[in-house]
Parts: C-alpha cells; sequence; structure tokens
C-alpha cells in the first residue's frame, strides 16, 4: 500500500530530523545547565517546564499558535518568508512535518538536555582545570573532554529519544488531523 510506504518514510524523517535537533539543543541547554551560575536551579526549573507539559495539551498550544487566523507563529514565518500565508502552516505536508517537528523539539529537548546533564555531572572537574594549565581553550576542553567522556550519555539519549520518536501519535493527532490528505 502507497500509505504505508508513505507513512514510514513520515516518521523516518520525523524522527531524524528532531532527534538531531534535539541533541544539538539538548546539549546546548545541557552545557548551561552545568554552569555554575546564580540562580541555576531556576533555570533548570524552568527549562523543564516544556517537558513536564502533557502531550495532548502541548500540541493544543501549538495548534494556536500555528493558527492561520491569529496563530502568532504561523504569522511571522509568513512575515519572514518562510510560508507563503499564516493559513499555510498545518495546510501543505511540507509545511506541517516542519510545524510537527518544531512542536516536538520544543517539548522533548528538556529530557534530551536532563540526560546530557546527568552525563556532564560524572566528568571530573580536574581534567578541566588541568587541561586549562597546559593551556586548553574551551573549544578543546569540549572536544577532547566534553565530548569523548559523554559519549555514553549521548548513546543511551539517543536511544530512549529515537525509540520514544517513533511512537509520538498524540501531538501529530492533535495537531493536524493526520492530514493534510493524511500525509503526517
Amino acid at each position: 500500500d502507497n500509505r504505508v510506504q508513505s507513512t514510514l518514510i513520515f516518521t523516518l524523517t520525523f524522527t531524524l530530523i528532531s532527534i538531531t535537533l534535539e541533541l544539538i539543543f539538548g546539549l546546548f541547554l545541557a552545557l548551561v545547565m552545568n554552569k555554575p551560575i546564580k540562580g541555576r536551579a531556576l533555570v533548570r526549573t524552568f527549562s523543564l517546564i516544556p517537558w513536564a507539559i502533557p502531550t495532548s495539551v502541548a500540541a493544543l498550544m501549538w495548534s494556536y499558535l500555528y493558527n492561520g487566523s491569529s496563530g502568532i507563529v504561523s504569522s511571522i514565518f509568513a512575515n519572514i518568508g518562510l510560508i507563503t500565508s499564516p493559513a499555510s502552516m498545518l495546510n501543505s505536508s511540507f509545511n506541517s512535518l516542519w510545524a510537527i517537528i518544531i512542536a516536538d523539539v520544543w517539548k522533548t529537548t528538556p529530557y534530551m538536555a536532563l540526560l546530557l546533564l546527568g552525563g556532564l555531572q560524572i566528568i571530573p572537574k580536574s581534567l578541566y582545570e588541568s587541561s586549562s594549565l597546559e593551556g586548553a581553550t574551551k573549544f578543546q576542553q569540549f572536544r577532547y573532554i566534553t565530548l569523548p567522556l559523554l559519549k555514553p550519555s549521548i548513546f543511551v539519549a539517543l536511544l530512549f529519544r529515537t525509540l520514544d520518536a517513533f511512537r509520538v501519535f498524540d501531538l501529530i493527532y492533535v495537531l493536524t488531523g493526520g492530514g493534510p490528505g493524511g500525509t503526517t
């Protein structure tokens, strides 16, 4: 059946793009949450709010933001030229894919960040101190200390998130109802 093939391609595309973006944004968020800054507990708390919101509630919120007549996100995207009109945000299969990806990345990036923050917390600070005494830059520390020691946490986070992304239904159903034309 052609619908099985198109659904599988849609699911794989959605999974690959959303997980890639969530890993990038989640790593950035985890690095920010790991910094010893004033109000770190508040930053951690507020950054986890999207993940704590039930998926159907988040999808309803995003459907209002994508609404063709009054949605602020669709209006902004139309004004900067990403979409042809605000009404086309959820009315074309390409735009619907990106609308779903944006909503999913917003919702689950904190989960990815939380998993990566756990990995960052177990990296000994003495490695960073000794490398800075040897003259290593922040980028070199990130490349040669943080990333190699974070690989097991990245693998676990990607595994959990990939399994979770394959079973996303409620977000897509509430946002698009499977449309337009059954493409999502």
